[in-house]
């Protein structure tokens, strides 16, 4: 795909300086640019790769003044940085402007799909699903029955939606995604008060885990998330630390034993060679 100087400018609503008709079909670093290339320079620190440099474009600032000779066809612009960025997104825009249905692929004669559809190659459309207008598919999509795609919608390759889902519009999924699967929480009861707190919180492991996910065991909707925050906090730090301080009396007291009972020993140290078979014969087996 190759762009002119000026219709890169209009994009931009940058002006020329140079050949307007001047093209580029790749992008490079200023110090490694080459003929086809465009570049940017918003750094003056690379000021000189500018004059050295062999891409065919250049944006650079408008404040921009070259201290001698360029070769390149600069466009200047407000922000080269900016605009660099601006012209990356419109790049993409373009390249991923795809339409029509790419074989092979198998959607279902329930489902139902919009206007102006892409869908890969190597996808899958079960029953009764339905997607919106402007909807782009890339390959290798396992799509559920039942589930409902709102319009707008990337969703970029490989991804896996579960039955029963629904996207709404103007959503972007990216690569290797997983919509749907299953979730943990607390069921409310029939008087609206949700159940299971306190047996997880009893749990060492589970306790670690409720952290890694704090904001998702929030228990009660009229008190802040501050407060809930500080109670749970507080509850876990509690339980930690009498399981710790429980766990360390009692080895601390095992072994004082064992150690003024020599009897014991023997037996002790055949406990824990028939646990090492057990552990070894569990893994292997």
């Amino acid at each position: 795909m190759k762009f002119t100087a000026q219709q890169i400018a209009d994009i931009l609503e940058g002006d020329v300086v140079g050949n307007p008709e001047e093209e580029v079909s790749k992008l490079s670093k200023i110090e490694e640019g080459e003929k086809g290339s465009l570049t940017f320079l918003s750094n003056p620190k690379y000021n000189p790769y500018l004059y050295t440099t062999n891409a065919s474009i250049a944006i650079v600032n408008k404040s921009f003044v070259p201290e001698k000779e360029v070769t390149t066809t600069l466009i200047k612009v407000d922000n080269a940085y900016k605009s660099f960025s601006k012209l990356l997104e419109f790049y993409n825009e373009v390249k991923n402007n795809k339409s029509g249905i790419e074989q092979p692929s198998f959607i279902s004669e329930s489902s139902k799909i919009g206007n102006n559809e892409y869908i890969g190659a190597f996808t899958y459309i079960g029953e009764n699903v339905v997607i919106g207008d402007n909807v782009k598919i890339y390959p290798n999509w396992y799509i559920g029955d039942n589930t409902t795609i709102g319009d707008n919608c990337v969703l970029f390759a490989g991804v896996k939606v579960y039955s029963e889902t629904q996207i709404g519009n103007n959503c972007k999924i990216h690569s290797s995604s997983t919509i749907g699967s299953d979730g943990f929480g607390f069921a409310p009861d029939e008087n609206g008060e949700e159940r299971g707190l306190i047996m997880n919180l009893l749990n060492p492991k589970v306790g670690l885990f409720f952290i890694a996910f704090f904001p998702g065991f929030l228990f009660h909707s009229e008190l802040s998330n501050q407060v809930q925050f500080l109670i749970l906090g507080l509850i876990f730090w509690l339980q930690a630390s009498i399981v710790f301080l429980l766990v360390s009396v009692f080895a601390s007291k095992l072994n004082s034993f064992t150690k003024s009972n020599s009897y014991y020993n023997k037996y002790l140290f055949l406990i824990e060679v028939i646990v090492y078979v057990f552990v070894i014969y569990w893994i292997v087996r």
